[in-house]
């Protein structure tokens, strides 16, 4: 039985069910009960308190306390596979809630160690790695991919098994000192539950703030790690978590030549989180959206069409939206939208009102707000301050649910509190 059909088959009864984690998991997740179903949880559960008190996808979003408080029998479905098992250690051990009633329960323990290094798998740059490496400014242990997938499975296993006993016993590593290791509750039984495409690629676009190698490549290498050989590989091993989530962001995806054959390896198949830049219309990523286990993340960036230019040195920015309005209508909240505010650049109230306007139009379930990372200068000024505080404004007015993914913003944010 899948997890929709878990929790529907309790909804069917007429048990309380609340889903842990207003994210974009949760968004393909709630379609897939309302489209085959026609059912809904009865609460999201979220620690961020802007989000609480909104709707996400027209589900109330609560404390776990208020939700317990209102349905003593709930049970609990934890969305978000990289948080599952510190939220599962924490329902368990600190808020004494039975095990039996989360409904994808795995056991845990309580170590030192890192969810990336536990949980993720990426591919970038002939490597097989686990993480981004910008959380703490170091270079994620990897091994080089040579064009044999088993064989990079294997040494990426050991590795992973290396780093995790260097991080659990305290021995100096590559990863000692990072922000992102820390004494938390991780699985007892280790599985992949992200796997991070950002291999390769081509890119018809010139952001100001992108460094990435699609922004100058002139073609696709055969050399390049295959994404569909890949989970081939780790689904023979059985290294794939059931919730396995996916992001997929392979230059600009909708100009990959392979990318028939990688919207099947997880079309309708495994959740995935698609980051397009949306100047070109793809039927066969809507098709993706409307099987539902896909959805978009765009980083429009703007709110005019001028600004739009500036940003990603491209006049589409009608075009964008145009698409973004069309791909919509595949399901219910699958267009997510991001605004990474740029100083002097579109931190202004003109393109705030704009892109708050493309929001209402296309309703995304969750709009993300960050900063630019490759700024010289990482502290916000008071004018952008107050343009991030415009656009929190004018989108809870909306009632439009907002998250801050930027350490800056978040630094600012306390610093007004002192």
């Amino acid at each position: 039985m899948s997890s929709c059909e878990q929790i529907a088959a309790l909804l069917q009864a007429g048990k309380p069910v609340a889903l842990w984690g207003a994210s974009n998991d949760a968004i393909l997740l709630v379609n897939e009960l309302w489209n085959r179903f026609k059912l809904a949880p009865h609460y999201m559960i979220d620690s961020d308190p802007h989000k609480q008190g909104k709707l996400f996808m027209g589900i109330p979003i609560v404390t776990f306390k208020q939700a317990l408080a209102s349905k003593p029998d709930l049970s609990v479905y934890i969305v978000g596979s990289n948080y599952k098992y510190q939220i599962t250690g924490t329902l368990i051990n600190q808020l004494q809630f039975p095990k039996e009633r989360i409904l994808n329960y795995e056991p845990v323990v309580w170590r030192k160690g890192c969810m990336f290094i536990e949980n993720a798998l990426q591919c970038v740059g002939k490597h097989v790695c686990f993480c981004s490496s910008d959380f703490g400014k170091k270079r994620s242990p990897r091994v080089m991919f040579h064009d044999d997938y088993e064989r990079a499975v294997e040494e990426w296993s050991a590795l992973r098994d290396n780093i995790s006993s260097c991080l659990e016993n305290e021995i100096p590593c590559s990863c000692t000192g990072c922000c992102c290791v820390k004494e938390d509750w991780y699985a007892a039984n280790r599985q992949i539950h992200l796997v991070n495409y950002s291999e390769g690629g081509v890119c018809n676009f010139a952001c100001i703030y992108c460094n990435a190698a699609a922004k100058h490549s002139k073609g696709v290498s055969d050399a390049e790690i295959n994404l569909a050989e890949m989970l081939s590989v780790l689904e023979k091993k059985q290294l794939l978590a059931e919730d396995l989530h996916i992001d997929y962001s392979p230059g600009e995806p909708v100009l990959h030549p392979r990318k028939e054959r990688y919207y099947e390896s997880f079309c309708g198949k495994y959740t995935t989180l698609v980051m397009t830049n949306a100047s070109v219309y793809d039927p066969s990523l809507e098709n993706c959206l409307s099987a539902g286990k896909a959805a978009l993340c765009v980083s429009v960036d703007a709110g005019t069409a001028d600004t739009f230019y500036q940003v990603k040195g491209r006049n589409v920015f009608e075009k964008v939206c145009e698409n973004l309005r069309e791909y919509s209508r595949a399901a219910n909240g699958v267009v997510g939208l991001k605004y990474i505010f740029l100083p002097d650049v579109n931190d202004n109230k003109t393109d705030i009102e704009g892109f708050v306007q493309l929001c209402d139009a296309v309703r995304p379930a969750i709009v993300l707000l960050s900063y630019d990372i490759f700024h010289p200068v990482q502290t916000l000024t008071q004018h952008t301050f107050e343009m991030v505080q415009l656009l929190i404004a004018q989108l809870d007015e909306k009632g439009i649910v907002w998250k801050n993914v930027s350490d800056v913003i978040t630094r600012a944010f306390e610093g007004a509190r002192l």
